[in-house]
């Protein structure tokens, strides 16, 4: 949760710089990995109703948010639906535009 948003690629109602400060904002409100991202296999053995802790720098020092799964859905955002990729960049915080090109990588 430590990456910033670029100002090309966050949504223009954001607030926030990072996706931690995000987080602690209300404004993202779910998180996506990627297959092949490290860590992935991490990510892979969380449920709904886990806690999961968030930290503000990349080595899990400092501030953190703790939240609970809620769900988990699979997306294809290179595929999938406009409506569906619009709800992904809701709730995430990225504009459509960038979760097509997350789901191109």
């Amino acid at each position: 949760m430590y990456f910033s948003f670029s100002p090309n690629s966050k949504r223009p109602e954001l607030v926030s710089r990072t996706c931690f400060e995000a987080v602690q904002r209300g404004e993202r409100t779910s998180t996506t990995r990627f297959r092949g991202q490290r860590g992935f296999d991490r990510w892979a053995g969380v449920v709904p109703g886990d806690l999961v802790r968030f930290y503000e720098d990349r080595d899990c020092r400092g501030e953190f948010v703790e939240v609970r799964v809620t769900k988990i859905e699979e997306i294809d955002l290179a595929r999938c639906s406009d409506e569906r990729l619009e709800a992904w960049s809701r709730a995430e915080g990225w504009t459509a535009a960038a979760g097509r090109g997350f789901g191109a990588k």
